[in-house]
């Protein structure tokens, strides 16, 4: 569902949870910070996707937003991913969710940016390295939830 914010994602759920599957990755979060204010309206579409998520008796697995590359950093556009990852991380802790960590495994140590390897050149998208790394990621995660 790439392109939408957290609430339009939230609004099309049931194109992940009409096939009834085992797991559900919730990801998003880079599309939602280009204006303010929007932290509790992400929280708020984390929650209720969860919500859903656990309806269909499926387990949630929850995706950092990764860090913005050079191209398409400013401070506050990464101030806002970084306090929706650390509302996620405590969110996920509180409720015992698993989380993939694609901000700080994709963050380079010394710019504080999405890694040159990572980024596919428009600071927003990853490169295919990327892409492999988040969905090892999120295999790890489900592997840790335990529950296939």
């Amino acid at each position: 569902m790439g392109g939408n914010t957290l609430p339009e994602i939230n609004a099309r759920f049931t194109d992940a949870t009409d096939y009834n599957p085992d797991f559900i990755c919730i990801a998003g979060g880079t599309n939602d910070i280009q204006a303010e204010g929007v932290a509790a309206s992400m929280q708020s579409a984390v929650e209720d996707m969860v919500a859903k998520t656990l309806a269909v008796s499926a387990t949630p697995i929850l995706v950092k937003t990764p860090p913005l590359g050079v191209s398409s950093y400013t401070a506050i556009r990464q101030g806002r991913i970084d306090t929706y990852n650390t509302w996620l991380i405590s969110y996920c802790s509180t409720n015992g969710y698993e989380l993939a960590d694609t901000d700080d495994t994709l963050r380079d140590g010394v710019t504080n940016k999405l890694a040159t390897e990572y980024d596919s050149g428009d600071g927003v998208h990853l490169s295919t390295a990327g892409y492999i790394k988040m969905g090892k990621l999120v295999a790890d995660a489900i592997q840790a939830a335990g529950t296939w």
